[in-house]
């Protein structure tokens, strides 16, 4: 269940990022791209949902989410797979 590059996040549903909205929602999609071309294609689905919901809860309001690198972002998602 692999899914391409694909906008999840977009300026408008991000919220409030003092005028960095476009970087948070790039930021979130790179982590969603990330997730999805890590997984199998017989992963476990409950499991990947509560991962896709809890990189909002995680990154959401974090200002770090505006500098994340691309290594923070495999470290995330390798844990988050696991």
């Amino acid at each position: 269940m692999k899914t391409p590059s694909t906008v999840y996040a977009s300026i408008f549903s991000v919220g409030d990022w003092e005028g960095q909205e476009q970087l948070a929602a790039d930021k979130v999609n790179l982590i969603y791209d990330s997730i999805y071309s890590s997984i199998d294609d017989d992963y476990d689905l409950d499991k990947l949902a509560q991962i896709i919901h809890n990189v909002w809860d995680d990154w959401g309001s974090e200002l770090s989410l505006l500098t994340i690198s691309d290594e923070q972002i495999y470290r995330y998602v390798k844990k988050a797979i696991q």
